[in-house]
């Protein structure tokens, strides 16, 4: 990170600085036979600021890919000493 520059920085250096913690959660969504869909859900507030608003933020993000190939079920392992 630099410091502002150009014509309008007056003030020097203007650096933010945050810390957050929050939550996130994800769902994978079943769209068709060959896609699936996945839904992300995040946020965190502020605990620590320095030069930017104290806040919460917030993301929500959508996302589709192929389908988790479906796999014939495991057998059970026999093993003789």
């Amino acid at each position: 990170m630099t410091d502002d520059t150009g014509p309008g920085a007056k003030l020097g250096g203007f650096r933010g600085r945050a810390i957050g913690i929050g939550p996130q959660i994800g769902f994978i969504i079943p769209i068709s036979k060959d896609y699936q869909g996945y839904l992300n859900i995040k946020g965190y507030k502020d605990v620590e600021v320095e030069n930017r608003a104290n806040t919460w933020s917030t993301w929500v993000t959508f996302a589709v890919s192929p389908a988790q190939p479906e796999t014939a079920p495991l057998k059970p392992v026999a093993r003789k000493y």
